[in-house]
């Protein structure tokens, strides 16, 4: 683990935000905008949203605050989108049409990115825990799920593929 606020933090070029990011008094205004610093230069983010959060709630207005600690405005100089299916982050090693989703029948948004210029910042899957189709469900006294988690691993290695190989991205500045 690194902190938000250690300057070494550009220097990696891919980072997974823990899964309290964003809740009321998680994170200092120097990690915040440590982590804009690092959004804004080229760095590769994955989190997941909150239940229902639609571009909206705290993880959401917690990436808000760390743009705008880098004076870049939502909507001119970065965007939250919908990703496509043909998005490369879904095909730099393997082939997806989105990310892995947990095997719950309910509504699911598509992933979500957050897009500095043309650079892809930060990855927000909708996914709150991870499964595959391979999945058992919970059974017995100890309520446990058991899980292939062969598809959950190739998505984690497109991510890591696509941070290092992205056009502006991290690895790219620091050759």
């Amino acid at each position: 683990p690194i902190p938000l606020d250690d300057p070494r933090l550009r220097e990696v070029p891919w980072l997974l935000l823990p899964s309290w990011f964003g809740e009321s008094h998680a994170h200092s205004d120097r990690e915040i905008e440590n982590l804009g610093k690092y959004m804004a230069e080229g760095g590769f983010v994955i989190t997941t949203s909150g239940q229902n959060e639609k571009m909206k709630g705290a993880r959401f207005d917690a990436l808000r605050r760390a743009m705008l600690s880098q004076e870049l405005n939502e909507g001119a100089d970065w965007r939250f989108v919908y990703l496509k299916p043909d998005h490369p982050v879904y095909h730099s090693f393997f082939d997806f049409d989105m990310s892995v989703r947990d095997n719950l029948n309910r509504v699911e948004v598509g992933d979500m990115g957050l897009i500095v210029g043309n650079h892809l910042a930060a990855f927000i899957s909708a996914s709150r825990r991870i499964s595959t189709e391979n999945a058992t469900p919970a059974q017995g006294e100890n309520n446990v799920e058991i899980v292939d988690g062969t598809r959950h691993l190739q998505f984690t290695v497109n991510t890591v593929v696509f941070a290092l190989t992205q056009e502006g991205g991290v690895t790219q500045q620091l050759m």
